[in-house]
């Protein structure tokens, strides 16, 4: 079977917002599903269970349905959740896969939410670029990240629409 659709999140950057949209791959159409709302600041995927969560910055965790964007609320986590999604993956930035595996820092944070600290204290697209451009440095100069992967993360953040 080939797969010839997918679901992914649209939006969500700070005060903006979001929705769920569907990409057909063959023809690259997007179809937005369900209504836009500034709920939901992460989504991902239980492959094994087949269960696609959403979690908000406040902390609510939802299941959602990936055919209407309808939420369930679970229950509040007590914590923000947002750019969780890279915890297993890479660093994505405004949907620009970097390629980088998105590793947990000695704090116990990730490169992701280093970023996404970037982006909600950036007051314009070059200030996100330059905050994103000395973080990557300094992950660099202590060994975390190549030279390749830096340059591969401020490519990505250079494209982004944030702020």
């Amino acid at each position: 079977m080939r797969l010839t659709n997918c679901s992914v999140p649209r939006g969500n950057a700070s005060e903006r917002t979001e929705d769920l949209i569907r990409i057909d791959l063959t023809t690259g159409q997007h179809t937005p599903i369900g209504v836009a709302t500034n709920v939901i600041s992460d989504i991902w995927f239980d492959a094994a269970a087949g269960t696609l969560y959403g979690g908000s910055p406040t902390g609510d965790l939802f299941i959602m349905d990936p055919l209407t964007g309808g939420k369930t609320l679970l229950f509040n986590t007590g914590i923000r959740i947002a750019g969780l999604t890279g915890l297993s993956g890479n660093v994505v930035i405004d949907g620009c896969d970097s390629g980088v595996f998105n590793a947990v820092l000695p704090g116990g944070g990730t490169i992701s939410d280093l970023i996404v600290a970037c982006a909600e204290g950036a007051r314009n697209h070059g200030k996100f670029v330059s905050c994103v451009s000395h973080l990557t440095n300094q992950l660099k100069k202590v060994g975390t990240i190549t030279g390749q992967q830096k340059g591969a993360i401020q490519s990505c953040a250079a494209q982004a629409n944030i702020p």
